[in-house]
């Protein structure tokens, strides 16, 4: 039985690769013209402020990497033994990288992190038969449709640089046991079956006036 199955992470994944490409090109080429072979000399002040600004920008090409890793492509519940177990099938860190699976027992996992939603949004994704995000869709033929095409990518691309900058939408999973914290894409298909092992969605309140 399929739980949840994530959206296709291709742009979020390119997105991640990408900034992380130009921060470590940017800290790079900045660290060599300032340290190494700098055509002007700076003095000491600069020095430091470009040496600060080069290690920031490290950092954050590490951190838009570390996001591509532990992003769970599916949950299923299976029958092993004659008992139920759920099985992550977990998207790796390396690019060309096959993904892994882990199996655990239900009563192994832990929702970390909720998201937060309106009361409206609630009563909209029930109405639409959908309990969180979009769900998945029909991929759209780009000679069928090319504005439509474009559009969607337009759309998919600013989804994802939100994603990675701000890390929305997607809800942590704690497995006892493991350090690793897997993360659910609450715009894939998310079964109700899912709903059973936890609370994974938080209600906002209203503000009172």
């Amino acid at each position: 039985m399929v739980l949840f199955q994530a959206p296709s992470h291709r742009t979020y994944k390119l997105t991640a690769y990408g900034l992380a490409g130009f921060c470590f090109a940017y800290s790079l080429y900045n660290s060599n013209e300032v340290f190494r072979d700098p055509l002007v000399p700076r003095p000491y002040w600069q020095k430091a402020l470009f040496g600060g600004i080069c290690v920031v920008m490290s950092v954050m090409g590490t951190v838009f990497i570390a996001r591509t890793g532990s992003l769970v492509k599916s949950i299923k519940a299976v029958k092993s033994n004659g008992q139920m177990r759920v099985l992550f099938t977990v998207q790796s860190m390396a690019p060309f990288k096959k993904p892994y699976r882990v199996e655990v027992s239900p009563g192994e996992i832990f929702f970390k992190r909720q998201i937060t939603v309106s009361a409206e949004a609630a009563q909209r994704f029930e109405m639409e038969k959908v309990r969180l995000g979009r769900g998945i869709q029909e991929e759209i033929k780009f000679f069928k449709s090319p504005a439509k095409k474009l559009s969607y990518m337009g759309w998919q691309i600013f989804q994802s640089l939100r994603q990675v900058f701000t890390n929305e939408d997607f809800i942590v999973v704690q497995v006892a046991g493991r350090k690793t914290q897997f993360r659910v894409d609450s715009n894939g298909y998310v079964s109700d079956e899912l709903l059973n092992f936890g609370r994974i969605v938080n209600m906002k309140m209203p503000l009172q006036r």
